[in-house]
């Protein structure tokens, strides 16, 4: 006999009303989910966003999607209000909203054949997986700190913390190549670069540290003098934007002398 608010079967809470036991099918209850997206700098590139659920295949988790991929893509450009007819996921973004918005509705709260925890009693978990468009880059919503090389990223929702948050900025690249004024065949050493990066054009060329950015790089003759620096945020947190760019600071190990005017020498 179940307890007042008891589950029995796994997946039935009982309550009692004058004596007699009503059973609530905690199948039946559902959740809903949302998803923020914004960027740095310009909105530009349309994405999707995919609600999947956790199960277990062959004794191991894996999180797979609906039957039917429950799948929103967003531009930046969806209706307030879903029609009857729509699935029960959309986009949601009001018109002009720098945010972009998407919608799971009607989500239950226990997914036949989910992963419900070693007692077989949890809600089914879920999580929200973007798809980061091609030319961008992720932002970590947790430290803000650009996700290099991410192609999705998934957040778990909840129903107590049921909204996720995706952000994106436009990539750049640098090519830095080293060149010498001297004769075909004369011996040359490797060189030490330090990429660095300012919000004032005018700064570019700096040489002052606080421009400094990332790790040093070396060109030799191994890399045949250049080297290509990709997955640079174009802008920041607040939508400037972020010029690159490349100064020498050794040459064979040996720290450049740099003068006041700005040139340098061993």
């Amino acid at each position: 006999i179940a307890d007042e608010n008891g589950t029995f079967h796994h997946n039935y809470t009982a309550n009692y009303t004058d004596d007699t036991l009503v059973a609530e099918n905690t199948y039946g209850s559902v959740l809903r989910f949302t998803a923020k997206k914004t960027w740095h700098g310009t909105p530009a590139a349309p994405l999707p966003l995919e609600l999947q659920y956790l199960a277990v295949e062959n004794g191991k988790e894996v999180w797979k999607s609906f039957p039917t991929p429950a799948k929103v893509k967003l531009d930046g450009n969806g209706t307030a209000d879903p029609t009857p007819t729509d699935p029960p996921y959309y986009e949601n973004t009001p018109a002009d909203s720098a945010v972009w918005t998407a919608v799971w509705e009607k989500v239950p709260r226990v997914m036949p054949g989910s992963y419900r925890g070693d007692d077989g009693t949890d809600d089914t978990r879920y999580r929200i997986v973007e798809t980061v468009p091609g030319g961008y880059l992720a932002v970590d919503p947790d430290t803000k700190e650009i996700i290099t090389g991410a192609k999705t990223v998934p957040q778990e929702v909840t129903a107590a913390d049921s909204t996720a948050e995706f952000t994106n900025v436009k990539s750049t690249s640098l090519v830095v190549t080293k060149t010498w004024g001297t004769k075909t065949g004369t011996p040359t050493p490797k060189i030490t670069i330090q990429l660095c990066r300012t919000l004032d054009q005018n700064k570019i060329g700096d040489r002052n540290s606080s421009y400094y950015y990332g790790n040093a790089i070396s060109l030799s003759s191994t890399n045949k003098w250049s080297q290509t620096i990709n997955n640079l945020p174009l802008y920041n947190e607040q939508g400037q934007r972020w010029y690159y760019y490349a100064v020498e600071t050794a040459i064979n190990g040996i720290p450049l002398n740099v003068k006041a005017d700005g040139s340098a020498s061993v």
